[in-house]
């Protein structure tokens, strides 16, 4: 993927709580586009009409489409395989990262964390994306 010059990243958030992907907004949106689907297929509609986010925030629980299948989906498509995905979700995450296994996630993070956690693994991951250097402060 290569980096759009001056222009901010985006970010997908797919969370089927509109309290989460509100949330979502409010933190990000200072620094990122933020771009919002409520279960795996929204989402996979929203990329197949030219979106390509610079990486995905995603529950595993949601109606419809749920986020193990969205991840599997999402990286079978060689557009959008590379794209970071960072998974925040209630579930287990030793058992997700098992169930997961052969998929890319880059980070696992519980939602019982505070925001600024979430901020901390999503900015490295975008500077690696962009070749950009970010500190996390």
């Amino acid at each position: 993927m290569t980096p759009r010059p001056n222009k901010r990243r985006s970010i997908l958030v797919v969370d089927d709580l509109r309290e989460i992907t509100s949330l979502m907004r409010v933190l990000l949106s200072k620094e990122y586009d933020i771009s919002v689907a409520h279960d795996g297929r929204q989402a996979m509609d929203l990329l197949g009409q030219g979106y390509t986010p610079d990486a995905v925030i995603t529950d595993l629980r949601m109606p419809g489409m749920d986020g193990y299948n969205f991840i599997k989906v999402l990286q079978q498509n060689e557009t959008f395989q590379d794209i970071p995905v960072i998974v925040f979700s209630v579930v287990d995450l030793n058992k997700a990262a098992k169930k997961l296994a052969h998929q890319k996630v880059s980070a696992y993070v519980p939602k019982t964390v505070m925001p600024n956690k979430l901020i901390a693994q999503l900015k490295p991951l975008l500077s690696e994306v962009t070749n950009e250097k970010t500190y996390v402060s």
